[in-house]
């Protein structure tokens, strides 16, 4: 009759304590079971994300209701950071380390939070489902030469302080497209228009099927062509390249069935041949393979 504080939601907490440190989630096997159903949870409040002032808010992931017995056992010391943390020697702000707001608002996902997996793509696993995958963003890594694998084992080292890679570098600007061309309103026409057009595009191929996308992949697909502009690119190599990344990372992986369903091989007419008249060449390689 009490909730069980997981590793994973201490995690959580001790990033709310760090704010200006990236901490990563690494979930090695990932779909080794059906990852929307250990996840759901967290899949769910990806969806309440909001930009405020403040940084990017999430809704709860743990209530509010669970974490008041915790923190009701503070008398000044810090219950939390003591009990679960007594590794840390550093000095941390009394108001953080008793996080009154878990006895608020609950527990949502710090924004310095990134979660990585790996996956292995055989028939002893769990196929990603179109869900996941439009939530997710799916790069494929391919091994090189086996020989390549010796020598590499010491080549972990920490950077020096001053060349380590601040968590403003790896937290989003953005959360939806509408973000994007209220940043960037001299191209906001172009965006809208050619990014719809060039997605109708591969809709248009994939009619018929289960893989059709929709508001979600444009939304991510606007977003990623903002980060792009925002680096200085011009804006046809910024059409071109979002479009040709967020099919490879989010469209192609939903990609999946007979004959029947994606047309013979050697038909030039099938739908993998079609696709790749509408996709960018990293694309094309990727649908020769397939």
């Amino acid at each position: 009759k009490q909730y069980i504080y997981t590793d994973f939601v201490k995690f959580l907490v001790k990033a709310m304590m760090f704010p200006e440190v990236p901490f990563f989630v690494c979930l090695d096997e990932m779909n080794l079971a059906p990852v929307e159903q250990y996840f759901a949870e967290f899949l769910s409040v990806l969806e309440t994300r909001k930009k405020t002032e403040s940084g990017i808010k999430t809704g709860a992931l743990v209530k509010a209701k669970y974490f008041e017995n915790l923190l009701d056992a503070d008398r000044g010391d810090g219950y939390i950071y003591t009990q679960w943390f007594p590794d840390i020697k550093q000095n941390v702000p009394y108001n953080i380390y008793t996080n009154p707001t878990l006895k608020t608002k609950g527990l949502g996902l710090p924004e310095n939070i990134f979660v990585i997996g790996t996956v292995n793509m055989d028939d002893t696993t769990h196929q990603f489902s179109r869900k996941v995958l439009d939530r997710a963003m799916t790069i494929e890594m391919n091994g090189g030469k086996l020989i390549d694998m010796f020598g590499h084992s010491n080549d972990l080292e920490y950077l020096p302080e001053e060349n380590v890679w601040k968590v403003d570098l790896f937290k989003p600007k953005y959360v939806n497209a509408d973000e994007v061309l209220d940043e960037h309103p001299t191209e906001e026409e172009m965006l809208k228009t050619q990014l719809s057009e060039k997605l109708d595009a591969i809709n248009d191929v994939l009619e018929g099927t289960p893989f059709v996308v929709s508001y979600r992949v444009l939304n991510e697909l606007v977003i990623y062509a903002g980060v792009l502009l925002d680096d200085g690119k011009g804006m046809d190599e910024v059409i071109n390249d979002a479009v040709d990344q967020i099919t490879l990372m989010k469209i192609l992986p939903r990609i999946e069935g007979d004959e029947d369903m994606l047309g013979n091989a050697k038909d030039e007419n099938n739908r993998l041949c079609r696709l790749m008249k509408v996709v960018g060449p990293k694309s094309q390689e990727k649908l020769k393979e397939m």
